[in-house]
Parts: C-alpha cells; structure tokens; sequence
C-alpha cells in the first residue's frame, strides 16, 4: 500500500515536471554556437532531412564556416561530456539549466572538459570536419535534444516524428 502511494507521486511528480519543462520551452532563446554566423550559413531544410545515412533523419542542423572558427556556447550550462566518436568526431554535449542537452560535433579542437561550467558566448572549441565529416566542408553538426517531450513538436506526418519531440530544430530557438 504505501509503496503504490509513493509510485502515484513519483509519477504524479514526472507528469508536473514533463509540465513545466513544455511551459519553460515556450520562452527559450538561445545565440548561434558559430561566431559570426548568419543565419544564411545553415540550410534551414537539413533539420530531419530524409534520408540520412545510419541516423536515418538528420537530427540536427550542419552550420558551415571556415577551419578554426570559434565554437561557442549557446547557453549556460554544464559540460556533460567532450570526447570523440567515430561519427561525430570531437564532440562536447552540453547540459543547460533548463534540462536540455546540447551537441556540438565535428570541432577540429575542443576547449572543455567533462563537469566544466560554461557560461553563454564562451568559447567551448573550433570549427573542423572530424568523424564522418572528414571529406565534407568544414562545418558545426548542432543539436538539441530534451530529455521529456515536448508534446508540440510530435509530428504524424515524417519519418520518425514521433522523435521530434525529443530531437529539437535548433532553428526555432535562435534569437533573431
């Protein structure tokens, strides 16, 4: 009996905290993680283009600039985790105050480590074409990803839309 009373407010806790994650959502903006970049240096159309090699979609946008231009963060937050991965090459995901993760991929060099705090506008590493974007221009994969859903993105319509939920369009958060 008590355990199932704590299981009702553990889930009733999830539902409210999924809540106020959709209602913050609304408000955030964030500043493009390329120094300088306009936004004519993206293809607006990339986001959850189909198709798109192992990933299927692609979940993210490429935003393209020269060899060592500066990454920076687009919000405040904590590093979560920089390493290298076969695909993404260097990489650093960033977790944000409120609870979404950012991902920077393909940086030629990364200025972070795992649990840094980074604050918005720093320098958090530099352009490059590491991973599977060895022989492509150099460019920044950025993602977002929320850790609940954001019930307004689900989408009946493309191809794994059910994961635009989760799997946010940079695009709609960059400030103007």
């Amino acid at each position: 009996m008590i355990l199932d009373n704590m299981k009702k407010k553990i889930a009733i806790g999830i539902l409210v905290l999924i809540l106020i994650l959709n209602l913050i959502d609304v408000k955030r903006k964030i500043i493009i993680p390329v120094e300088n970049a306009k936004q004519l240096s993206w293809d607006k159309a990339s986001y959850w283009h189909y198709p798109w090699g192992e990933s299927i979609v692609h979940k993210g946008i490429d935003i393209f600039g020269d060899l060592n231009t500066n990454i920076i963060s687009p919000v405040n937050g904590i590093v979560i985790k920089s390493g290298y991965s076969k695909n993404g090459g260097n990489y650093i995901y960033i977790l944000s105050y409120d609870l979404k993760f950012y991902y920077f991929a393909h940086l030629n060099k990364i200025n972070v480590t795992s649990l840094k705090v980074v604050k918005k506008r720093e320098v958090i590493g530099l352009m490059g074409d590491t991973g599977n974007a060895k022989f492509a221009p150099f460019h920044l994969h950025f993602s977002i990803y929320s850790p609940v859903p954001i019930f307004r993105f689900l989408d009946f319509k493309a191809i794994m839309g059910w994961k635009k939920m989760f799997y946010l369009n940079p695009t709609n958060y960059f400030s103007k």
